[in-house]
């Protein structure tokens, strides 16, 4: 329907009485281009809390600066080194926090966004359990 009303009014709007084709060609590339527009801008409203999800973790990341979302599942502390086991709908990653002050406020079921550099886990301490177990 809006294409049609489009159609039409481009149809009386032209003065020259391009062929129906050639106005359908406009309007289908302006079509695409609004398509294009509305697809960039939900991409940049999804990465506003992660640049990605658990399921895309992996040791081809380490050395990369990223950004993950999700529930904290639990909170560890070992004395100066903090741990937070964060969980999305697609895993866990374990976040390792080497400021215990940045856990302050911070309870589990509370939903946060963490950014920082992806490192290899020591091997004696690597996590069989999860996918996301040697990073």
């Amino acid at each position: 329907m809006f294409v049609g009303s489009l159609l039409r009014q481009a149809f009386r709007q032209d003065q020259n009485r391009r062929s129906i084709a050639g106005i359908f060609k406009e309007i289908l590339s302006f079509a695409a281009a609004c398509c294009f527009i509305v697809e960039k801008e939900r991409m940049k409203m999804s990465d506003i809390y992660r640049s990605k999800t658990m399921d895309q973790m992996g040791e081809g990341d380490v050395g990369k600066e990223i950004r993950i979302a999700g529930w904290v599942e639990n909170i560890r502390d070992h004395g100066g080194v903090s741990f937070l086991d964060l969980r999305d709908m697609y895993g866990v990653m374990q976040v390792v926090l080497r400021d215990t002050e940045l856990l302050k406020g911070i309870r589990k079921e509370e939903c946060i966004s963490v950014e920082g550099l992806v490192e290899h886990r020591d091997e004696e301490t690597y996590n069989p359990k999860i996918p996301t177990g040697t990073i």
